[in-house]
């Protein structure tokens, strides 16, 4: 069986356990995500081929360092050099953060938050494709409800790689999306527009029609604009998909109760902003918004933002 080992050094400061736990929701899985005793470990699709995945910190958050080891099918150099940037990206140890800390290190109670989680990163999807599809099971539902659809997808229609007696599986292709249909993922729970909607997405990747890794060579206006076209994809979804999937580092969900509540919390004496005056607020922040929500979003889930209501909203 194929193995491998890489080290690598993220730029100080990161944190691996905030950021592999934020990547999680705090919890111990999300749909293919697993953290379990300081490791983050998932399946990986690599050009067909499948492999498990482990992360885990080898350093600290000043001097940091991370190991991904990957076994299972023997990959190629360039399948390799693929899955080590996955695992990179996966647990957020992309980019820097100096650039946002400097630049709101006079805005309190931001530069409190980014003090208090000094080094989270910001976790990305394995794919645009995986973070759409995860994004539209967690449209307005609850935590609970859309952890249960996209266990359900994933441990339905994933593929398994098994390591040690352990089980792991990939987060399912476009293709066997595609193939079940509507009916079967009607059958995991699903809605039936939902159902409709990603079956509809899924299809269309698969046949070629559509190409989601394509839109990471746009500008961030362009690729919400493409997105919304698709059925099912509003604003809401695409500016998470800018922060979660394509590593903007812009993104600004303005539609999002919890980014409301949370702003008006902070900055409006408690009384929820309007999307336009959250839109109008966060041009403080510019270009770093998608650090101001993971970080806000962070606080409120430790319980620093009262009523901001974070836990009831899921992002991608």
């Amino acid at each position: 069986m194929f193995t491998a080992a890489h080290v690598f050094e993220p730029e100080p400061p990161y944190d691996f356990d905030a950021s592999a736990g934020f990547a999680v929701y705090g919890r111990g899985r999300y749909a293919a995500d697993i953290l379990a005793d300081g490791v983050f470990s998932r399946a990986l699709d690599i050009g067909g081929k499948t492999v498990a995945l482990s992360v885990r910190s080898v350093g600290g958050v000043e001097r940091p360092r991370i190991e991904a080891r990957l076994v299972g099918d023997r990959l190629n150099s360039e399948e390799e050099s693929k899955a080590v940037g996955l695992a990179v990206r996966l647990v957020g140890a992309q980019g820097s953060r100096i650039e946002f800390y400097n630049s709101i290190k006079d805005d309190d109670p931001m530069a409190e938050f980014t003090g208090r989680f000094r080094g989270l990163g910001i976790a990305q999807s394995a794919s645009p494709f995986e973070g759409l599809v995860l994004s539209i099971l967690g449209q307005q539902i609850s935590n609970e409800v859309a952890r249960v659809l996209r266990d359900l997808l994933v441990d339905t229609l994933g593929e398994v790689v098994s390591v040690k007696g352990v089980e792991y599986r990939t987060f399912p292709s476009p293709y066997a999306i595609a193939e079940v249909g509507i009916d079967e993922l009607r059958g995991m729970k699903l809605s039936a527009r939902k159902a409709e909607y990603i079956s509809d997405i899924a299809g269309s990747v698969a046949s070629g029609v559509l190409d989601l890794d394509a839109l990471a060579d746009l500008p961030d206006e362009s690729i919400v604009e493409e997105l919304v076209k698709l059925r099912g994809v509003g604003p809401w979804t695409a500016h998470w998909l800018l922060i979660r999937a394509f590593d903007r580092p812009d993104g600004f969900p303005e539609g999002d109760l919890a980014v409301q509540r949370s702003l008006g919390v902070l900055y409006n004496g408690g009384e929820r902003l309007t999307p336009d005056e959250a839109v109008a607020l966060s041009a403080r922040w510019r270009p770093y918004r998608s650090y101001l929500v993971t970080y806000m979003f962070a606080a409120a889930r430790h319980g620093l933002i009262q009523g901001s209501g974070s836990g009831q909203v899921v992002g991608p």
